[in-house]
């Protein structure tokens, strides 16, 4: 047999007697998540599944957590040149938009509820539009005073609204509104 062939081997068959077992073992041991410092163990379903707990309390089999979203997206809630009121009991804004199209500025819109200011935003001659997006959305309580400092510009809001005017519109509101009430009880 070829020297070069046995080496090879030999070589083979070390580098197994030495990684081998390592592997075999990692490879067919149970994989143990344990705290730090302490002996607790993760925990895993019948069906291989991790148990997590989200500290969230469960109803018939349900999280109970807090989601709103609108049916069809958000809408238009209020828009203008002036300051405005818009009537409501809570709502969510994600998204407000300014702009300027004439004139020099600058331009200030305030949002605030009963608890203060939730929002600011200002154009002027170098900026002329403003576009800000909430992705987790800026909730408020109560009226949203719509506050604009200066002339030219004009804003849009888009959102949800619970009471208020928009009460009536839907089933789904009043139901999103009782649920968001309950949650902020607990």
């Amino acid at each position: 047999m070829n020297k070069r062939v046995v080496g090879l081997v030999v070589v083979g068959i070390l580098a197994g007697a030495i990684l081998g077992p390592p592997v075999v073992q990692a490879a067919t041991s149970l994989v143990t998540i344990k705290g730090a410092g302490t002996n607790n163990k993760a925990k895993v379903t019948g069906r291989g599944a991790l148990k997590i707990d989200t500290e969230a309390g469960v109803t018939q089999g349900l999280l109970n957590t807090l989601a709103i979203s609108t049916p069809a997206g958000v809408e238009t809630f209020a828009q203008g040149a002036a300051s405005t009121t818009v009537p409501a009991q809570i709502g969510i804004l994600t998204n407000a938009v300014v702009d300027l199209p004439s004139g020099n500025g600058p331009v200030t819109v305030a949002l605030a509820d009963d608890l203060g200011e939730i929002w600011q935003g200002t154009v002027d001659g170098g900026g002329r539009h403003l576009n800000d997006t909430f992705d987790s959305g800026l909730v408020w309580v109560g009226d949203l005073q719509v506050t604009v400092t200066g002339t030219g510009a004009e804003f849009t809001l888009d959102g949800l609204t619970l009471g208020g005017f928009r009460s009536g519109r839907s089933g789904y509101l009043e139901r999103s509104r009782a649920a968001l009430e309950r949650s902020l009880r607990r």
